[in-house]
């Protein structure tokens, strides 16, 4: 697509809400990850982080705000591993 890597990343969370043009970033855009965790038991467990406009970070589980270490050790208590570079 001719986008180097660098391009692509940012030095903040708000850097990772695309924002076409100006008149874009008025629109105050959101971002958020989401992963669906299904137990053996078949019950589904979401996890997920969300950017707000201003920039800001949230952790929640099932739609409930957690704190970042709550919420990686419920990933932990599941074998996810959390420190992997990427994961959400």
């Amino acid at each position: 697509l001719g986008v180097q890597s660098a391009q692509l990343r940012g030095t903040q969370l708000k850097d990772l809400v695309y924002a076409f043009d100006v008149a874009d970033r008025e629109k105050k855009r959101a971002a958020y990850v989401r992963l669906v965790y299904e137990t053996e038991e078949g019950e589904e467990i979401v996890f997920s982080r969300h950017i707000t406009p201003a920039g800001t970070g949230e952790y929640r589980i099932a739609n409930k705000v957690v704190t970042a270490e709550a919420y990686n050790d419920r990933l932990k208590d599941f074998g996810i591993l959390v420190k992997a570079r990427n994961f959400l």
